[in-house]
């Protein structure tokens, strides 16, 4: 399964003291990224216009600890998005750190990492992957709080209708996204 081997889950809130978080941020080729690692793997992306200040407010208030401005933790990542962008790399191998979600969220983000590359699903299949098929707006609002966007592709989520839906980063990226992943036809 898709990064499943490398996601490791917590508890959502605040990090212990002795803890550290670090951030980066560029330009890519699909516009700003601002992205947040633990010592164990990415945790959060940020995609669009938002201010490197707000960002580090934001990762400060939600994790209680200040960021710290590294890009070493990061290289591997930007390589690998890199490849992403250019078409010649359709899966990742940098880790990741679930620190936030609900347990519901978890199991929508642990089921979009489960949709192939250069493919997509409704909203509703995902809600009967996870149990619950009535709750397909409940998981088009996991989607939206997802912690890593592209990593657990979320964008690869559209209406069963085939039209897109929404996405965090703007409609752009996920128009963006899904061109890149010749995915934009009617979900299974």
């Amino acid at each position: 399964m898709w990064f499943m081997a490398k996601m490791k889950s917590i508890t959502p809130g605040l990090l212990s003291s002795s803890e550290a978080l670090y951030y980066t941020s560029w330009t890519s080729s699909i516009g700003l990224i601002h992205a947040v690692a633990a010592p164990s793997g990415l945790c959060r992306i940020v995609l669009g216009k938002v201010r490197k200040q707000a960002f580090v407010r934001l990762i400060e208030e939600r994790h209680g600890i200040k960021p710290l401005r590294r890009e070493t933790p990061f290289r591997n990542f930007k390589q690998e998005l890199k490849q992403y962008f250019s078409g010649s790399l359709s899966a990742f191998s940098s880790p990741i750190e679930l620190r936030d979600g609900t347990p519901f969220e978890q199991r929508v983000w642990q089921t979009l990492m489960t949709i192939p590359y250069g493919q997509t699903r409704s909203y509703h299949w995902v809600a009967q992957q996870i149990g619950h098929p009535r709750a397909y707006r409940a998981v088009g609002g996991a989607c939206g709080r997802n912690p890593l966007p592209i990593l657990i592709p979320c964008h690869r989520v559209i209406a069963r209708s085939g039209k897109l839906g929404g996405y965090t980063g703007g409609i752009f990226f996920k128009k963006r996204l899904l061109t890149l992943e010749r995915a934009l036809k009617r979900p299974s």
